[in-house]
């Protein structure tokens, strides 16, 4: 609990000021706000954090959070990334929905992301928190551990970061990077082509030279097909990128942050053919200590 306080603190501190909304909760043993919906605002938000209890205690009361949830997200307008650190427990309550049902349900009404950190361990608690992170097609479940290490799952569902922009760990260690060249696909394909494999090859070798090294790997599309597609095909393309990377050169997943965007960030007019072929991509910024 105190390190998931820590890499709380940690991803708001490193958050730039893009004039979203933020606001914290706990729903567990009870719902409480922190820091209720509103502008970010980092010197406010950190008085906030000091709210958080020193301790867990309690039980989780899941879908009655997710029941108080759903009165935050009517009050809000556009998409909304919703974090949850769970271990999948929760308090059964007679005629409640199960919680990936009405995550799933959350999602559809209010445009929502559900990005679940979890921790779980117990067979039970594992299938819950994945069956909330299969909300929708832009939900996800990362490991605690990978959050805290990898800094690109804290920020990276909230905003595209240019493949070029220098991160810091969670330890404001200074990184250096390395420039690696876009990933292009087919027309509604995920598979990767042979003369893209060079490129990640020598990706691969830079991981494996630097043990401490991140790598952000991030995948889109042209703006043909629905945005729900769209979301499902450029995770499939991020995922493929990493799968390679992680089983040619053995490497710990979660050392490879896999984030999806849809046709959102174009890099050429979806216009023109030429256009629509540079927009399916998967691009990556890689860096090491």
């Amino acid at each position: 609990y105190q390190m998931e306080r820590e890499a709380l603190q940690a991803g708001f501190t490193r958050m730039p000021d893009l004039g979203y909304n933020v606001g914290v909760y706990t729903h567990s043993p009870s719902w409480k706000e922190i820091y209720p919906v509103q502008k970010y605002d980092a010197a406010k938000l950190a008085a906030a954090m000091n709210q958080l209890p020193a301790k867990a205690s309690g039980n989780t009361p899941l879908v009655a959070g997710f029941e108080k949830l759903e009165g935050v997200l009517k009050g809000l307008s556009g998409k909304t990334v919703v974090y949850l650190f769970s271990d999948g427990g929760w308090e059964k309550a007679a005629g409640k929905k199960d919680p990936g049902d009405r995550a799933a349900e959350l999602a559809r009404k209010y445009n929502v992301c559900f990005i679940v950190i979890t921790y779980a361990e117990d067979p039970d608690g594992v299938k819950r928190v994945k069956d909330m992170g299969k909300a929708n097609a832009c939900s996800r479940v990362i490991p605690f551990d990978s959050y805290i290490t990898n800094p690109y799952y804290a920020l990276g569902p909230l905003y595209y970061t240019k493949a070029e922009t220098s991160v810091e760990t969670i330890a404001e260690k200074k990184i250096k990077g390395i420039k690696v060249g876009n990933i292009n696909f087919d027309y509604d394909k995920f598979e990767l082509k042979p003369q893209e494999k060079d490129e990640l090859n020598q990706l691969g070798k830079f991981l494996q030279s630097y043990p401490q090294a991140f790598v952000a790997v991030q995948g889109f599309c042209d703006n043909r097909g629905t945005s729900e597609y769209n979301m499902k095909l450029s995770r499939e393309r991020a995922e493929a990128v990493a799968a390679y990377l992680v089983k040619n050169f053995k490497l710990d997943p979660g050392r490879v942050a896999t984030m999806w965007y849809g046709e959102g960030n174009p890099v050429a007019s979806n216009d023109t053919p030429e256009g629509r072929a540079k927009n399916r991509r998967v691009e990556i910024a890689a860096s090491g200590l």
